[in-house]
């Protein structure tokens, strides 16, 4: 995991206690989300939906990822947090898409 993010940037999101619940890589330079885990005991308790939150810019700049076809849980994740899928792929990993987060224009009753 070092050396796959080497130059990026982390988040952790962690529990009171100091138990890690998931993290977060970015290749900053592209807005590129790099990695995405939550830990098995923490998902569908809106650990992604905070990590996610915590990047700077999240609702004015795109952002993208890559996620193997087959995994079919982050896919749905990803779509329900707003994802879009903008290309397919092959890798030896097998299948991709990559899915791609446009920014969201703030509402009204955000300048209030």
């Amino acid at each position: 995991m070092d050396e796959q993010t080497q130059g990026e940037d982390i988040w952790i999101a962690t529990e009171e206690s100091g138990t890690i619940a998931g993290m977060l890589a970015l290749w900053q330079a592209d807005n590129f989300i790099h990695h995405l885990y939550v830990a098995a005991p923490y998902r569908q308790r809106g650990v992604g939906r905070l990590l996610l939150a915590a990047l700077p810019g999240w609702h004015e700049q795109r952002f993208y990822l890559k996620c193997l076809s087959r995994n079919e849980t982050a896919l749905g994740f990803y779509r329900a947090v707003g994802f879009e899928e903008t290309e397919t792929g092959h890798c030896e990993e097998g299948e991709y898409v990559v899915l791609a987060h446009e920014p969201q224009p703030q509402s009204a009753k955000d300048w209030t």
